[in-house]
């Protein structure tokens, strides 16, 4: 907001087109021109903005323009101090966030706005523009420069708009207020003010100097001596200087040279600045006293007194504070308030109030966080006073804005590589989780050391928890269902399955790994639960994991037991993995008898009957030798019957006759040696199985084969004439439990020896019994035939020949 001193002679109008003003990104320029036009002085006041803003004149009852108002939405970079000159005079109010600048005149003003690029499409309207990028107040005192009486009179225009297509007419470059060319000056010293704001804008203050000092050398009166001196000074400022008297002096001459520029405060200020780099703080505070006293109203003058905090803060604490308080009160526009607030609050992480800092910065943040990004220096230096004082969590959330809004890739880099740590300190892992392994994603590939240090900052966060087990758990738990399907997760678990393993919690490993059969750790589980079980003799615990072939870790003792588990479970595929190789590797011959044993009977049940009589072969064998596990010789006898092997089979029997005479697992070979002995029709066998089996039956209470034996023998009794012996065998099946069908057979077989025996009359008592049976059967319909036979037949004979064929067929075709 400096003065632009202009040719006499040049529209004023069109001067910031013409002088080229230059802005910085997202900055309003208010700059100030100066003319002269048929002798009489002319100032030309232009505002610029990057968004459109709108303004308005203020007029009494005759149309005088008392003032002109403009209202922008947000508040310039580098705020505002006031300006005034010989035609205005400005001030300014910030009303909910908006900046309203107030132009009063000293004599007359007139507002234009300037809303077009003449190269453009643009419309002309008689209804004045209510908003525009760029708006021109003309202070004069008597006549309006360049302008026609009519124009001074009334705003000419179409009463209707008109729509004008860009680059339909000739281009011309400049035009004054009347549409009229302009004619200008070529001049150097516009070129050099140029080049030296365009290597201000870029912040190359080396080159924008070294532009400074030669365009002064070449002509010391250049009209834009006042800016080039100014820029020089801010230049010179932005450098980091070991001695600043380079500063110095130059700032002490340009304020005796433009005592009255409202640009003075702001160069005081560095001036002071200046003084306390250099170890002059008196001088420094003399400077910055002036401008608080002298300059009240400048935005400068609160940070001045932010700065007399400073240098007051080591000696005297309360004057400090009380300096900050006023300072931030005063505050002219929030990044002077963020200033302010930022250098306050790291007095008060000097003096151990974290709170008062803390506060102070979040208002920062909450309003201005950009000041962290454009003081990076400041910001290290707050960032610091907080770690010193134990906050991490603040300074996190500062790295985030500076990343979120960083000026370069290194500067990016720097802050995202520190936000884990920050967050790890605050003991937020969660979120020092995120921004590690943000960091290792985005920086990873160019920053291959540091993203190696942040994912080792990572695992220790994560992994490495004080506390007992319970509390560890916990912790791994937590990152398991946090991040799920990683590696993070994945460890996680492996470490939890480690800790459950020493704590013989089997159940809890494999519900971790309930979705991954094939894990170790799972596998480990199970093998102990095992090697548990079998210590402890209890099946129950593992079979439900039996069915899964996994070769695990178990000793021949403990293998045996898992092997009895899966057969006794009826897992006899189980059991066969589990078996495999055992014969072979067994180291004596009462363990191989063991394995033999065991496989034997499992690969009957699995009905893989060759190989099972190889085994049972053997198992007999040893079982003879070793003097134990002869009941082998049932499974031998079994596996032969189910090979059709019958004179193998009848081999066994005297070998289980001779050990097993009393044992009721012999009577299923004789029932199966009797039923052989049926097919073969050996009346001699049939009759020893028969009794064998009654006679064992007898003596060990049981019916197993009962009607079958009983049956078998009766009929061997009638086909040799014994039939009073017959009929003594299946009596006493009268009182027996059987089922319907046998007892019909029952009936007819003590019926059919009746009728032999020529007692019709027992004959059809029974035969009726059998038909008073209601289940369906061959025996039932032979029983009702047989009684209508000897109901029907005079003579007995006839009947009891009858009867005895009918009975021999039937018996015939079932057995």
């Amino acid at each position: 907001m400096r003065e632009k001193h202009f040719f006499a002679g040049i529209c004023c109008f069109c001067g910031a087109l013409l002088l080229g003003v230059f802005t910085t990104a997202n900055a309003l320029e208010i700059s100030t021109t100066f003319g002269k036009e048929g002798g009489e002085d002319f100032s030309v006041l232009s505002l610029r903005n990057d968004s459109a803003f709108s303004c308005q004149e203020i007029t009494d009852v005759y149309s005088k323009v008392l003032s002109i108002e403009c209202e922008i939405a947000r508040i310039p970079d580098r705020g505002f101090p006031g300006l005034e000159n010989s035609f205005f005079r400005i001030n300014y109010k910030m009303i909910d966030g908006h900046f309203w600048l107030y132009i009063y005149p000293k004599h007359k003003q007139k507002l234009f706005a300037i809303p077009k690029d003449p190269k453009a499409d643009f419309t002309m309207d008689k209804n004045p523009q209510q908003n525009a990028k760029i708006w021109q107040i003309v202070g004069y005192k008597n006549k309006i420069p360049f302008l026609s009486q009519d124009m001074q009179d009334q705003r000419q225009g179409l009463d209707f708009p008109v729509k004008i297509l860009g680059e339909q007419t000739p281009f011309i470059p400049e035009l004054n207020s009347d549409n009229r060319p302009l004619k200008a000056t070529n001049n150097k010293d516009f070129e050099i003010y140029s080049l030296v704001k365009q290597a201000m804008e870029r912040q190359d203050y080396i080159s924008a100097i070294t532009e400074i000092n030669e365009a002064l050398k070449q002509n010391p009166n250049s009209v834009f001596r006042r800016d080039l001196t100014y820029d020089r000074i801010i230049a010179t400022s932005k450098l980091e200087l070991d001695d600043n008297e380079v500063l110095i002096n130059p700032a002490l001459e340009w304020v005796r040279a433009f005592a009255s520029d409202p640009d003075v405060p702001e160069i005081l200020y560095i001036l002071a600045k200046a003084y306390v780099k250099n170890n002059v703080p008196n001088e420094a505070e003399y400077y910055y006293k002036r401008i608080s006293d002298e300059y009240p109203e400048s935005k400068i003058a609160p940070l001045a007194q932010m700065q007399l905090a400073n240098l007051a803060k080591t000696n005297s604490p309360t004057r400090a504070s009380i300096y900050f308080q006023k300072a931030y009160t005063e505050a002219k526009d929030i990044p002077s308030a963020s200033e302010i607030a930022a250098q306050w609050a790291l007095f008060e992480a000097e003096q151990r109030d974290m709170q008062s800092a803390q506060d102070l910065l979040q208002k920062v943040l909450d309003n201005y966080p950009r000041f962290f990004v454009d003081s990076l220096a400041q910001t290290q230096e707050i960032i610091e006073a907080l770690i010193e004082n134990e906050d991490y969590a603040t300074p996190a959330k500062i790295a985030q804005v500076v990343i979120k809004n960083a000026p370069d890739i290194a500067t990016k880099e720097e802050y995202s590589f520190r936000l884990g740590e920050y967050y790890a300190n605050a003991l937020d892992f969660d979120k020092a989780h995120e921004y590690n392994q943000s960091y290792i994603k985005e920086f990873e590939e160019d920053y291959k050391d540091r993203a190696k240090l942040v994912q080792d900052r990572d695992d220790e966060i994560l992994f490495a928890i004080g506390g007992d087990d319970v509390d560890k758990l916990k912790r791994y738990a937590y990152i398991i269902t946090k991040y799920p399907d990683t590696d993070e997760s994945a460890k996680a678990k492996e470490l939890s399955a480690q800790i459950l393993l020493s704590a013989r919690k089997y159940q809890d490993v494999m519900s971790i790994y309930e979705n991954d059969p094939d894990n170790a750790y799972r596998k480990k589980a199970i093998e102990s639960m095992i090697k548990d079980a079998a210590a402890k003799k209890e099946c129950a615990s593992i079979v439900p994991y039996l069915t899964q072939n996994v070769p695990y870790e178990l000793s021949a003792q403990e293998k045996l037991f898992v092997f009895d588990c899966a057969s006794g479970a009826g897992l006899n595929a189980s059991a066969k993995y589990i078996a495999q190789g055992m014969v072979e590797s067994s180291k004596t011959q009462d363990a191989r008898l063991e394995w033999l044993y065991r496989v034997a009977n499992n690969l009957y049940n699995l009905g893989e009957y060759k190989d099972a009589s190889l085994a049972a072969r053997d198992a007999l064998t040893l079982a003879i030798n070793q003097k134990k596990h002869y009941d082998i010789a049932f499974t031998l006898f079994d596996i032969l019957s189910a090979l059709d092997s019958r004179n193998e089979a009848k081999k066994a029997l005297p070998f289980l006759k001779e050990h097993f005479a009393n044992d009721a697992r012999i009577l299923p070979v004789y029932a199966t040696l009797l039923g052989y002995s049926i097919d073969e029709k050996d009346s001699m066998s049939i009759e020893l199985y028969a009794r064998d089996i009654i006679k064992l039956q007898s003596a060990l209470k049981t019916d197993e084969f009962t009607p079958y034996a009983e049956f078998a023998l009766a009929n061997v009794l009638r086909e040799n004439k014994n039939l009073a012996q017959a009929l003594s065998t299946l009596k006493p099946l009268e009182s027996k439990q059987l089922d319907k069908e046998d007892s019909q057979q029952l009936f007819y077989r003590i019926a059919s020896i009746y009728n032999a025996q020529a007692k019709p009359k027992e004959a059809l008592e029974y035969f009726d019994k059998c038909a008073q049976i209601d289940t369906q059967s061959e025996w039932r319909t032979l029983c009702v035939q047989a009684k209508e036979l000897i109901a029907g037949n005079a003579g007995a004979g006839a009947g009891a020949d009858s009867s005895a064929k009918a009975d021999s067929e039937v018996e015939s075709s079932q057995n």
